[in-house]
């Protein structure tokens, strides 16, 4: 049974009798909001089943039909417009949710599927054969439909015995043409490298003309940006974000299974077995309610967060038991579609994260980009008595414990904590450098900390939050924007930065183009350094900063920022700052060592979670030389975030401190020949 709450768009869709679902399909909602979870289907903590997972799945197709054009190949939904232009936003509104409706497809066997099957054959064949308006662009008119390309040769393997198959060969000819297109176009080093990879390997395997050798050469470079346990940089700088699971993952073991298993059996194999491995991690990433945490880009995909962890079990690769996949990928659903993400009135998927917001927008984000997340329906390729499906659900991991698990292929302390279902990512290693590499690089990537229940603020005048900001005496501010790697460890992780960095020369002449380079040539030398540490320990964040300057300035460290439809009340005294959500979320620092100035920065109108946030800033007073500073970060829910400052005593000593917690245990720090060193002292 689903509860009201996250689904009042199905009942209206089912209501409104769109597509090939009819108004005897409405859901049956729960006369309160809060509905017990199922157990006699085995999904005791998300209620959700797969007849769930299939409902959702046709009331969202059903959805866009008002906005079909009278051939069926176009979708021009209603909202922003992307950089390429509304034509290709249309081709989007086709190729992305033709993904989801080849899931559906494939996974009912094609059975009651034939408005379905004959809704997408038709689009598919006006788009290809009609020129101008009325069909699809061409990839030389529309870099972005290189993308949907990619989406759509998917869409046909997984609905191949339904599709492909029964078109008669002109119309197959006429499809592998536009396809074959995009061998010819000229693509960014990432994950774009993969979709010619996957429209090649579709057209190779049903007999079509196809580049073997654009499959090869691609791949080839995919696979020199691999860099450990199951982790692809998405490009040659340090880029690691959720695509690296719903691009690079699941790209390379889709080809796999299109055909590189027969092809290049060893690179396949190796594909299969990095998957496997980056789930074993990935999985730390998601909240108790299956919110990943919010970081990256395209964060509109929402719940495709959750595509490598089926994949992986579709595949026979992953680790995780069955029921605790289904647990975090039947939450991730169901955590988006509670908070708004389906538009009430349209059922449409909207560009935000929980309900519209299109700050969030990158200008690539069309109406339909968040149809992306079609690619969290690929359970429904795995067949129904599968134990993924059949057996119940379990908990995640932050459900069992708490936990701190180093990442050090992307450079990640994760932290999670089982009282409050929180995860929270302090960042050492991704900062998406050169792509964001200006004065107004990505909030997404730059900051310090990141977490399931909070977001970076999109305020670019300020930038305190979850930041470390050198002021200069005379106001002017350098920030943390690129940053090179420290080491990552059991229960530490660090790196440098230098606030006012000049990029190298390559990189000022690739992007020589964009206005903020005049600012960046004017800016002085690396004349100040901060190296800084992270501890990730009892549930909060030891942040500790060693700056090295030549003049006198001011250090300020920021803790997470917290938001919601109401004012957080602030608190603000001594060397302590606290920001709480009337939910009960609660951000706040501590400061070590030094006296610390507190202040709240308070933003309206600039963060993913609600329309008022506030984030704690503690400020640190500089002389010329070196100066150690430490702060004790902390975000959680309830009772599970700290009152009281967890460190009872901190004893500095030159460039080292010793920390003593309130269970009596003892933590040394250090900065000695260039490096961090830490010690811990159980109780």
């Amino acid at each position: 049974m689903l509860t009201r709450t996250g689904y009042e768009w199905l009942r209206y869709a089912a209501r409104a009798g769109r597509g090939h679902v009819s108004a005897e399909t409405e859901i049956p909602l729960a006369t309160s909001d809060e509905a017990a979870p199922d157990v006699a289907d085995g999904s005791p903590f998300t209620g959700i089943s797969r007849d769930d997972w299939e409902r959702s799945a046709d009331l969202m197709l059903s959805a866009l039909t008002p906005y079909a054009s009278g051939n069926g190949a176009l979708y021009a939904l209603p909202g922003r417009t992307s950089w390429d232009g509304q034509h290709h936003d249309a081709l989007q509104g086709f190729a992305r949710p033709f993904l989801l409706a080849a899931y559906r497809i494939r996974g009912a066997g094609g059975e009651g599927m034939s408005d379905l099957i004959d809704r997408y054959a038709g689009g598919l064949c006006a788009g290809v054969h009609e020129r101008g308006s009325s069909g699809w662009p061409r990839h030389s008119e529309s870099s972005q439909s290189i993308v949907e390309a990619a989406l759509i040769a998917l869409a046909l393997y997984e609905s191949r015995p339904w599709i492909w198959d029964r078109l008669d060969p002109g119309d197959q000819r006429a499809v592998a043409g536009w396809l074959s297109e995009v061998s010819d176009q000229r693509l960014p080093v990432n994950n774009w490298l993969l979709f010619p990879v996957v429209v090649n390997e579709f057209l190779r395997a049903v007999d079509q003309p196809h580049s073997t050798e654009r499959i090869r050469e691609n791949l080839d470079v995919v696979d020199s940006m691999y860099r450990g346990d199951g982790w692809y940089s998405d490009g040659f700088g340090q880029n690691f974000d959720h695509y690296c699971g719903w691009g690079l993952a699941f790209y390379t073991a889709m080809w796999s299974l299109m055909g590189g298993e027969r092809h290049e059996p060893t690179r396949a194999e190796q594909y299969l077995e990095r998957l496997g491995a980056f789930v074993d991690q990935y999985q730390y990433l998601f909240g108790s309610e299956g919110n990943p945490v919010h970081f990256g880009r395209s964060l509109s995909y929402r719940f495709a967060a959750c595509a490598p962890l089926w994949l992986a079990a579709r595949t026979g690769v992953s680790s995780l038991r069955p029921g605790v996949v289904r647990r975090i990928a039947s939450g991730c659903l169901k955590y988006f579609l509670d908070r708004g993400a389906i538009d009430p009135d349209t059922g449409l998927l909207t560009v935000g994260w929980h309900g519209a917001w299109e700050a969030i927008a990158e200008s690539y984000m069309a109406p339909a980009s968040p149809y992306w997340a079609a690619k969290a329906f690929c359970g429904l390729a795995i067949v129904a008595d599968d134990p993924v499906w059949s057996d119940i659900e379990l908990p995640s991991p932050v459900e069992e414990g708490d936990f701190v698990v180093p990442l050090s292929a992307p450079g990640w302390l994760v932290q999670g904590t089982e009282a409050d279902g929180v995860v929270r990512l302090h960042n050492h290693g991704s900062d998406h450098f050169p792509w964001d590499d200006g004065p107004l690089a990505s909030p997404h990537y730059r900051k310090v900390a990141y977490s399931t229940v909070s977001a970076p603020e999109l305020e670019q005048s300020s930038d305190a939050d979850s930041q470390v900001v050198f002021r200069t005496s005379n106001g002017r501010r350098g920030f943390r924007r690129h940053f090179h790697r420290g080491h990552v460890s059991a229960q530490t992780a660090s790196s440098i930065h230098y606030p006012f960095e000049v990029p190298d020369p390559p990189r000022l002449r690739v992007r020589r183009r964009r206005p903020w380079l005049r600012a960046v040539a004017q800016a002085p030398s690396w004349d100040v350094r901060i190296d800084l540490l992270s501890l990730a320990k009892l549930g909060v964040e030891v942040r500790v900063a060693r700056c090295v300057t030549p003049t006198a300035g001011t250090l300020e460290l920021g803790g997470y920022a917290v938001a919601g439809e109401t004012e957080p009340e602030g608190e603000c005294r001594d060397a302590r700052a606290s920001a709480r959500t009337p939910e009960g979320l609660r951000s706040t620092e501590f400061g070590l060592l030094d006296s610390a100035r507190a202040t709240l920065e308070r933003q309206t109108g600039t963060n993913a979670f609600g329309r008022h946030s506030a984030a704690p800033v503690l400020h640190f007073d500089v002389a010329p030389g070196e100066t150690l500073v430490a702060v004790v970060v902390v975000l959680g829910l309830g009772d599970s975030a700290h009152e009281n400052c967890p460190v009872t005593h901190c004893a500095p000593a030159g460039n080292a401190m010793v920390l003593t917690w309130e269970d009596m245990s003892r933590d040394e720090i250090s900065f000695r020949r260039g490096s961090w060193t830490h010690t811990s002292h159980p109780r």
